[in-house]
Formats: C-alpha cells, structure tokens, sequence
C-alpha cells in the first residue's frame, strides 16, 4: 500500500471511529515540569517563586496535587507535558508518563493525558515514535484520559512540528491510526507571538490540521487587545464539522521569557476572569488552563503561597456555568482578596475584593478594608461593597502609601458581612512598603478568606528572636512560634524572603528549623541590604494563616545599585576576572558580559580603549558589539541612568546606547541624532522623552534619565532637556548596553527596536542608582566629569 493510500485509509479509520465525540466536561491542567518543580529542591536559584504548598500530610506530592486540584475543580485532567528533544531516548518520557499514571490510581477520579512536544532534527519521527510508545505500554492504562472509551492525547505547537507545517502532522497521525492505533488527538491550534498578542488565527493552516485532529485549543490567551481572538479560534474550529473546542486560558505573563525570571503580573484576578467570560460565550466543549514552567515563572494555578486555592476557585465558577453545575455548598461568602506582595512609598497600593457564589447562598456580601502598620496602629478603615452573592462580583479599595513611608509591613483585616454572617479575617499576608529593592515586582497575592484561620496569626521568628531586628550574621534561621498554634497542628510551612519561597515546603518542614545558608546574591534575595521574612502556615483542619512578617535588618539602602569601571589594569588582576567583563564595583558583583559568554568567543564584543592614565572606554563598532547587564542592576522602582558617550558617526540612525526588556528605563540616539529616554507605561504604549541637542560625532555627553515613578527626564551634560508624565511600575527584564536585545520580529514588537540599531561609539561611565537623582547632583556629576574629560586622548 503506498505512503498516500496509507494516510488515506488512516484519516478515514479515525473518522469514523472518532467522529463527533461525546465528550464530558472536563479541564486540561496543562503545566509545564509539572510534578517536577513540586519535589522540594532546595534549590533557591530555580525553584523560588511560587513552589506549591502543601495542605495535609500527603506524602506524595503528586497524590497531593491530584488530591487537591479534584477537590477544587470538579472534571480536572492533568496534562503530563512530554517534551522529546532526543531521539535516542524515548524510554525516559514513557517513564515519566507511567510515573503519573501510576500515581493517579489511588487518586478516585484522577486521569491524566499525555501532551506530546519533539524538537530538533527529525522532529515528526521523534514524536511519531515517542506516541507509538505510549499507545503500545499504556493505552489500556486505567488512569489514561479517556472520551468515548479512547485514550486521549494532545500535543503542543502541532507537537513541536509547527503548525506552517500541520500537513506533516496530519501524515503523522494518519499513518498511526492506518497501523490500527485507536485514539483522540487535540492539537495546539494557535502558536507563536501572532496569536498571544493580537489574537490573530491562520485559518487555512488550523484547516489542514483538523483533517486529522479531533479538535484544536489555544495554550495561552492573547493580550488584551487581542481577546477577540478565542471567539475567532471557536468559529474557525466549528468551520469544520464535528470537531471540537478547547478554550484556552491562564494566569501567566506574556512577555519574552527571561532568565527564568517573571515579574509582570495579571495583578489580582481580573484578566483570568475577563478571559474565563469571554470564553463561556463561546460555549467552548472543554477547557484547557495552561502555565509556563509551573511555580517558576510564577504562573501556577495549584495551590501556592501566593494564590493557595484562589485560582482554582475562580476556574471552578466559570466551569460550573460552562457546563450548567451548580455552585459548591457553603456556609459562608467565598470572597477573594487579591493585592500587591510589595509596595513602594507614594504608590497606590489596591485591593481587589472578589465574591464567588456559594449554595444556598447570600444575596449580597460587603465589609470593611482596614490597613494597620506594622505596630498594630490603623492607617485606614475603608467600606466595600455591596456585592452580589450570586455571581462572580468584584470591586476595588484603594489606599495610597504616603509618600514619606519607609520600610512599613502593611497588615490588612477584611471584615465580611453577609445576612447573619460577619466574620474579620486577620492573617493575611503583610505588604512590605520597600525603598531598596531590585525585584520589588508587581506580583500580587490572592487569598481566598473563608480558607483563613481565625485564631491568633503564627509568628514568625527569625534567629528565633520575635520582633526587634536579628543580627545579619551567620545562618538565619526560621521557624514559627509553637506556642501560637497549640490545638491545631501544623502540617506544613512556606517562608518568604524578599518576595522569593526559600525552603523545601513539604510538611516536614514543621517539624524543624529551616538554614536558610546561600551565598549573599542580589539576584536571588532581591533586596540590597535589608531583608524582610514572611511565613505561610498550613494546619491539620485545612486552614492556614499568613505570619505577621518580620524585618530583618534597618540598615540604610544604598543609594548606587550598579557602577560600572573602566579601569583596567588596576581593578583586573585583583578580581582574576578577564578581559570579557565590565567590573560592578557597587561590591554587588553584577557585572557585564562583554558579547558572548563563551570567553573563546570573541563574537559580539566591544573593544577596550585606552583614554588616560585613569580612564578607558569600551568601542563599539555600530553592527553588533553589546554589553549583557545582570537584570538584578535595574531597580523595579525609581531609579537614575547615567551614561558617558562618544557617538562616532552622524545623526542619521537609530542607535540603542541603553535598552531595558519591557517597561524598564532605556536611553538611546535617535535618526534625527537627539538623546531619547524612553519606558513602557501602564498602558502599554512608550513614553517618549526627547532632549533638544543635537549629537555631534567625537564629542562626549554625560547624559542621565530619571524616572520617579511618575515623570520620565533627560539630562544632558547636567541640564534637563525633558521630561514627561509616564505612568505604570519597572519589570525588571534583561539589559544590555550598545545595542538592541535582538533582531526578529518579535523583539521589535516587544522592544521597539530595530535590529541594525548597535550604537557606535564609546561608553566610559555607567551607573544604575536606586532612586532619582536631585538635579543639583546630575549638574555636580557633570562638573565633575568634565574636569575628568579635560584629561581624556580624544
């Protein structure tokens, strides 16, 4: 039989066994290592945003998980997501399918569905193979998702082949079933920067693809303007009769995915409802939550420190009107707070207070927002509310920080009334008011007030002191006051640092003290000096309790983030580092990365000039020379830019001299030969910041931008050239001195850039401050660098 009759007999077998499945209600958990980021490393640089916590005394955080998620959303499937990058290999993906598998037996009602990915050469033999293996080991496998009696697989990105390239897919999947493979596939339907930003479907390719696919789902939802895009992708996947609907959703970012760094938020639960509404009109047949590199990225739905089950109750709302359940019984209003985890001084820190139905319900619920310091003294008492108790309603309270704060812990109580009920909760998690830190990010906590327990909060000790301020030196340890939890036993702890989970938060953790031991690194602590602690406990009944949060040093921040030197004899033989870095003389250590990493690669880096006995400067060539600045360098806040500059050639071109990823500060050289500072505001538009001198070729400029957090500015040579309104929080991203962060498509959407944009020139001062510059110290730092210039070669 040849290759095409071949295909052709296996596209009309899987017809007409899978036509038009009855398929019941059910919600792809799709996460990306899943379990494997849930194991409990101790592992700070990788696994320290969000890993889960763990209610009970599960052993087996895998039962655990399945546990949970089945209890919070009935129908739930989770995805084992299959990525095969090697050919050689394919056991190791089957034993990890079977590892789930296995695991979901003594979990009644738990089922999983493999989610298959390959990459690489002979990516469509690699996950012909990789399917063929599942099928033959496990498709009999009770714990196997099933819909009309058929195991179940989905792949993701066409399952890895792309869907420009679904044609080859579809040979794919009909030669399996043209070998008598019996199965439904649901493909990825959407991929790449296209649909995730605009929400814009091809049509003709996701045609070709439902030739042989059951049906087709979005993994992510677009970005705002584009969430007219699910309603498209429904219409297209109904175009072609009997195939079905998977809608898309999730709690993530959108952005370029960084160093394994997230730091933009959905802030509070509004997006994940607006998508999860604009998807129930579309009636879709299943639903498919989906996070990137789970706990990681700061993108998780299973209970967490930041959400505990709060995700998982919104999802479990829109899925009950999806599919016509009614809402959970209850004997008290489900209302979820979502607010910042960190604040800086002057900003509007707001409450996002959401009500979910419960049976038999209230007809409405409203209280109070009350905000004391961390002395227990009230700041504020504010009214919400009415809402109703029907449906999902949510309403925002906002309070501003004054402006003169410094280093507060916020501690919020929520009193809720509804009918005869009313009830104060009061161990939520505090909000640090920060001046000094490098990751204060834009991450909120979601926190679901009827899980709350409402006896006294634990108290978090650390180097088992309460209150006051420890001493910085040595180990720290930390645990929860024993005495403050009697009669409810503790069945599992998380501790918080600077916005970062740092222990194992298995539930052994309560019975001993947690070393928290690392090397000081600004990258992982994300503060400069101070430290704060935070504490998430779990008991023996479900509930759980925010600590109360405890500083741990009041030393003054400094005020320099980064410095960067150019000197070079001097500063390199003591340090033993080469040639291929730029020197952060700040003793934060985060230096540049001269091009390549690779120090055998030469590619990509700017060239080293003397200037003076003094001074030296990097030369940049104008096509593709840059410098990588740690991200931790940039603060989330206010923040100064300072650069020396020599352009080398005319006004004419565009040239990047400082670019921060996203709403970060950036500085460059326009067409017209003019400095510009620029950021990302709320929005989501650039704010542009032009100065009126027009750059001459082989003149140096001292040129600075400040950003207050509310007003962008330009100076040159110690004179303010501009400044402008701009709006919205950093996102400390990726940086890079002399050029663009990269030159395709989706960095010029992502950046505004352009990739021929490399400055050309020298660079030979840099200096990140951790705040804004007084005008007076921008015109001192240039009297001072002039005097320094008068002894420069040219």
């Amino acid at each position: 039989m040849t290759k095409s009759l071949l295909a052709l007999f296996g596209l009309l077998s899987g017809l007409l066994a899978t036509a038009a499945p009855e398929v019941p209600p059910f919600i792809l958990f799709h996460a990306c290592p899943q379990w494997a980021a849930a194991r409990g490393h101790q592992d700070y640089y990788r696994y320290s945003f969000d890993r889960p916590f763990a209610l009970g005394n599960e052993s087996d955080l895998k039962v655990w998980q399945l546990r949970a998620m089945l209890r919070e959303v009935p129908g739930a499937v989770f995805g084992a997501y299959l990525y095969n990058g090697s050919i050689e290999n394919p056991d190791q993906r089957a034993q990890r399918l079977e590892d789930y598998l296995e695991a979901a037996r003594s979990v009644e009602g738990a089922a999983i569905v493999p989610i298959v990915h390959a990459t690489g050469g002979n990516a469509a033999e690699k996950l012909r193979n990789q399917v063929k293996l599942f099928l033959d080991r496990f498709a009999d496998h009770p714990s196997w998702f099933r819909i009309n009696g058929l195991p179940v697989i989905f792949d993701y990105a066409a399952g890895g082949i792309g869907l420009a390239n679904a044609g080859e897919l579809v040979d794919l999947i009909a030669s399996l079933r043209g070998e008598g493979y019996r199965f439904i596939w649901f493909g990825h339907g959407v991929a790449g920067t296209s649909f995730s930003v605009s929400g814009r479907v091809d049509e003709p390719q996701l045609a070709v693809l439902l030739q042989a696919a059951e049906g087709a789902y979005n993994f992510s939802a677009p970005l705002d303007q584009g969430l007219g895009g699910l309603a498209d992708l429904a219409a297209a996947v109904r175009r072609t009769p009997g195939k079905l609907f998977g809608g898309g959703f999730n709690p993530g970012y959108y952005s370029n995915r960084l160093d394994s760094r997230n730091y933009i938020s959905q802030q509070g639960t509004w997006r994940l409802r607006k998508v999860l509404e604009l998807l129930a009109e579309t009636r879709p047949d299943f639903l498919q939550a989906a996070t990137w590199n789970d706990w990681v990225e700061s993108t998780s739905f299973e209970p967490s420190y930041k959400h505990t089950t709060a995700l998982l109750e919104i999802v479990r709302h829109y899925a009950d009107r999806m599919f016509d359940r009614p809402p959970p019984a209850g004997d008290r209003p489900r209302v979820i707070v979502s607010y910042r985890k960190n604040i800086f001084p002057g900003e509007p820190l707001e409450f996002e207070i959401l009500s979910l139905p419960v049976a038999p319900g209230y007809e409405t619920v409203s209280g109070t927002l009350t905000l004391r310091d961390q002395t227990g003294g009230v700041l504020a008492t504010l009214p919400w509310g009415p809402l109703s108790g029907r449906s999902a309603e949510a309403t925002t309270v906002t309070w501003t920080v004054p402006a003169a704060a410094t280093r507060d812990m916020l501690r919020p109580e929520v009193t809720v009334n509804a009918a005869a009920f009313s009830q104060t909760y009061r161990q939520l998690a505090p909000v640090p008011v920060v001046t000094n830190s490098v990751q204060a990010d834009m991450l909120c906590f979601s926190v679901p007030l009827h899980r709350l327990r409402t006896g006294d909060q634990p108290v978090l000790l650390v180097n088992r002191r309460s209150g006051g301020q420890p001493s910085l030196t040595g180990p720290r340890l930390l645990e929860i006051d024993s005495a403050s939890v009697s009669g409810n036993a503790v069945m599992g702890i998380a501790y918080l640092k600077n916005g970062f989970i740092i222990n194992d938060p298995t539930p052994d953790t309560a019975a001993r003290p947690v070393v928290e031991n690392w090397l000081s690194d600004p990258l992982h602590t994300g503060m400069v000096s101070e430290d704060y602690y935070g504490a998430l406990v779990g008991y023996e009944d479900g509930t759980i309790a925010y600590a109360s949060g405890q500083w741990a040093s009041d030393a003054a921040w400094p005020r320099i983030a980064a410095s960067y030197q150019f000197e070079l004899e001097s500063l390199f033989p003591r340090l033993k580092i080469g040639r291929d870095k730029l020197i952060d003389t700040s003793g934060r250590k985060l230096h540049g990365q001269l091009g390549q990493t690779d120090p055998a690669d030469k590619a990509g880096r700017p060239g080293w000039k003397n200037l003076s006995d003094r001074w030296d400067a990097l030369q940049f060539n104008g096509k593709d020379t840059f410098v990588d600045i740690p991200f931790a360098a940039m603060p989330a806040g206010s923040v100064t830019v300072q650069l020396l500059v020599r352009p080398d050639e005319k006004p004419g071109r565009q040239q990047e001299l400082f670019i921060q990823r996203d709403a970060g500060l950036s500085l460059r050289i326009t067409a017209g030969g003019r400095f510009e500072a620029r950021r990302l505001n709320a929005r989501r538009d650039f704010d542009f910041a032009p100065g009126s001198t027009v750059v001459q070729s082989g003149q140096w400029y001292h040129v600075t931008a400040t950003w207050d957090m509310s007003r962008l500015r330009l100076y040159v040579n110690g004179v303010e050239e501009a400044s402008i309104i701009s709006d919205g929080l950093c996102s400390p991203e990726r940086s890079r001195l002399g050029g663009p962060l990269g030159n395709s498509e989706d960095d010029a959407l992502l950046d505004g850039t352009r990739g021929d944009s490399f400055f050309k020139g020298r660079i030979a001062y840099f200096r990140i401050l951790n705040g804004v510059a007084r005008p007076d110290a921008i015109a001192g730092d240039h009297q001072e660098l002039k005097k320094v210039l008068a002894a420069v070669n040219p």
